[in-house]
């Protein structure tokens, strides 16, 4: 399915980002099993990520859970598949920056509804827990949006509104936290607004790109 391979010509606004070499916006088609397709919610998703009773046992890293969800217009998508879910910090090449780059991804093929959707973020200047801004000048960070061939962007050409990122939990092993942002589709003329939220494990950049 080549509508799945994405829009490589659409990194135009992408080279000012952290660092041109850093850039990361391959999507690959990999016809792997169903991702989960919630029904629509009014009940907002983002919940404080990382609690834990005090009367349950503290969890090992690798029994962690991993998951990447998103609501649009009341819709809430949501990957509990590992593979389909990505992150890794590392510094850039020249300047030393800490990137922190991750994404999330719902391959549904063969089934009632046939779609792709991903996300792909490049938060720069990452520092673990705290708040970050993407689509504005000063952060040259960013996010992307997906739906098969068509890709929305968060970036402050459109005159989106600067994305939010909150890093909630962070070590050297996992990241967990929360998204907000609106992008534009330049094809269809059209403005989305996002929520979600993430916890993921941290990979090497090798094992990030190598999809």
């Amino acid at each position: 399915m080549k509508k799945y391979l994405l829009i490589f010509s659409v990194g135009i606004f992408l080279l000012g980002s952290c660092q041109k070499d850093d850039l990361d916006t391959k999507v690959e088609d990999k016809l792997i099993e169903e991702d989960s397709l919630k029904e629509p919610s009014d009940e907002p998703i983002v919940e404080p990520s990382g609690q834990q009773n005090e009367n349950e046992p503290e969890y090992p890293e690798e029994n962690r859970a991993e998951y990447f969800r998103w609501k649009i217009d009341s819709t809430v998508y949501e990957t509990t598949i590992g593979r389909h879910i990505r992150g890794t910090k590392y510094p850039s090449r020249n300047t030393g920056v800490i990137n922190f780059d991750f994404k999330g991804e719902i391959i549904n093929k063969g089934k009632d509804v046939d779609f792709y959707q991903a996300f792909n973020f490049k938060v720069c200047f990452y520092d673990g827990v705290g708040t970050y801004y993407t689509g504005t000048r000063q952060t040259v960070s960013w996010a992307l949006y997906w739906h098969d061939n068509q890709l929305w962007e968060n970036h402050y050409e459109y005159g989106n509104e600067p994305g939010v990122v909150e890093v909630t939990a962070a070590t050297e092993e996992y990241v967990e936290g929360t998204f907000e942002l609106e992008a534009y589709n330049t094809y269809l003329e059209n403005m989305i607004y996002v929520e979600g939220e993430f916890s993921l494990n941290l990979e090497t950049k090798e094992d990030y790109n190598d999809m």
